[in-house]
C-alpha cells in the first residue's frame, strides 16, 4: 500500500517504495546514500539528526535559506546571503583552493542577481575550472549547490555525441537537471549544470574525418550554454538562467583547443592548485566530513576506537604525495586508498577488538605501506 510523504531532510515528495519510515519521520533513498557516504552511523532518527546538523550549519551562514529545494522555487533563494557567506560554507568542507572558492561564490551570487533583474543584456558568468584529477573540482560544485540550495546536474562530456548519432546528445544534460529538480520546471531553470571532463571533447592536433564526439558536441553545447529553449522528453526547458560550470584536467589538450565560440561562453577561467602533503594532511582531518571522521565513525559502530596520531597523518600525507608523483596523479582520491590499506586488517578483525582503542602511529603506517614506498612497480598495489 502506497502513501504520500515528504522526506524529513530534503522535502522531496516520496512514496513507500523509496523511503524509510519510523512512524515519526521519513527519509528518502538519496538522503540515505548521502549520509552513508559521510560514514555516519545509521538509524533513521540518527541519520535525520546528522543531516539536519549539516543543513543547520549552512543556515547559520545563509539566513533565510530553505532546506527543502523543491519547496522553494521563488525569488527568496537569492535573498539574505552574500559571496562571503557562501565561501564560509565552502571553507568548512573544501581545503585550499581559495581563489576558486572566491570566484565560484561570486559567480553564484551574480547568477541569482541576474535572475532578479531578468535583463538578457546582462550576460551569464559561466565558469571553466582547470585543474588536475582529484584537486576538488566536482566536490566544490557539490558543496556550492548544497550551500545555495539549488539543484545540480553533473554530466561528463565524454558520454555525449553529436546529434543524430547513437549515444547521449546534449539535451541529456538538461534532462538530468530537470530530474535533479524533482521535475520542478521553474526550479530547474534556475539550477546549475556541471559539465565535467570537457577537455576530452577538445580538438587538439590534426583531426581526420567526421568527429562525432568532439567539435560537433561542442557546437551542440553552444546554444544551450548561451541560453535557448531545449526540447527534452519532459518538455521544453529554457536555459537562459541556468548557470553552466565546466571543468577538465587539460593535461593533454588546452582550454584554447576548445572552439573559440565555446571558450567565449565561459568568461571566468579558474586554475585550481595541485595538492601537496600539507594539503593532504588537512584533508584527512579538517573538513566536517573528513576521512578520519568517516573511518572513526564506521569502526565505532563495531565498538572500536581509533587513536590516529599526528605523525601517522604526516606519514600518510607524504606517501600520498610520493605515489602521486611516481604513478598517476589522482589527487586527494589517493588518500582514500591509503586509508583503506592502512586500516584493512583492523576493519577485517574489528569484531575481535570490540571495546579496544587501537593506536595508529607512523610506525604502524610504515608497516602497512613500506612495500609500496620501496617498490617502483606501483601498479602491483591498490594504490
Amino acid at each position: 500500500m502506497l502513501f504520500d510523504a515528504n522526506c524529513s531532510i530534503c522535502g522531496s515528495t516520496l512514496n513507500a517504495k523509496n523511503v524509510i519510515h519510523d512512524g515519526k519521520m521519513t527519509v528518502c533513498y538519496d538522503c540515505i546514500k548521502h549520509i552513508s557516504s559521510l560514514g555516519i552511523k545509521f538509524g533513521v532518527t540518527e541519520a535525520t539528526s546528522q543531516s539536519r546538523s549539516f543543513n543547520n550549519e549552512i543556515d547559520e551562514f545563509i539566513p533565510g535559506r530553505s532546506n527543502a529545494i523543491n519547496r522553494n522555487s521563488s525569488d527568496e533563494l537569492a535573498k539574505n546571503w552574500t559571496p562571503k557567506e557562501v565561501k564560509k560554507v565552502l571553507d568548512k568542507y573544501v581545503i585550499g583552493q581559495e581563489h576558486a572558492k572566491r570566484v565560484l561564490s561570486v559567480a553564484a551570487y551574480e547568477h541569482y542577481k541576474r535572475q532578479q533583474l531578468n535583463d538578457p543584456a546582462i550576460q551569464k558568468s559561466n565558469v571553466l575550472l582547470v585543474g588536475p584529477s582529484g584537486c576538488g573540482k566536482t566536490y566544490l560544485m557539490q558543496t556550492l549547490a548544497k550551500a545555495i540550495n539549488v539543484p545540480l546536474a553533473i554530466c561528463p562530456a565524454t558520454t555525449l555525441t553529436e546529434a543524430g548519432y547513437k549515444g547521449d546528445d546534449v539535451q541529456t544534460i538538461v534532462s538530468a537537471l530537470y530530474r535533479a529538480s524533482n521535475k520542478d520546471l521553474k526550479l530547474c531553470e534556475r539550477g546549475i549544470i556541471f559539465i565535467d571532463e570537457i577537455d576530452k571533447i577538445a580538438v587538439h592536433g590534426e583531426s581526420h574525418g567526421q568527429d562525432v564526439s568532439r567539435e560537433g558536441v561542442q557546437r551542440d553545447i553552444l546554444p544551450i550554454v548561451e541560453g535557448s529553449n531545449v526540447n527534452t522528453k519532459f518538455g521544453v526547458v529554457d536555459t537562459t538562467h541556468i548557470l553552466f560550470i565546466a571543468a577538465g584536467a587539460f593535461s593533454v589538450a588546452a582550454p584554447s583547443d576548445l572552439i573559440p565560440e565555446l571558450q567565449g561562453r565561459f568568461p571566468l577561467r579558474v586554475e585550481l592548485d595541485s595538492l601537496h602533503k600539507e594539503d593532504f594532511k588537512r584533508i584527512l582531518k579538517e573538513p566536517k566530513n573528513s576521512l578520519i571522521m568517516q573511518y572513526t565513525s564506521l569502526l565505532e559502530t563495531e565498538g572500536v576506537k581509533l587513536d590516529i596520531t599526528e605523525d601517522a597523518l604526516d606519514r600518510m600525507s607524504v606517501v600520498a604525495e610520493e605515489v602521486n608523483a611516481s604513478a598517476e596523479n589522482i589527487g586527494a582520491r589517493r588518500l582514500h586508498t591509503i586509508m583503506e590499506k592502512v586500516l584493512a586488517d583492523i576493519n577485517f578483525e574489528a569484531d575481535e577488538h570490540k571495546g579496544e582503542t587501537i593506536k595508529i602511529d607512523a610506525a604502524y603506517v610504515d608497516s602497512k605501506l613500506t612495500d609500496i614506498r620501496q617498490n617502483q612497480d606501483l601498479s602491483r598495489y591498490i594504490l
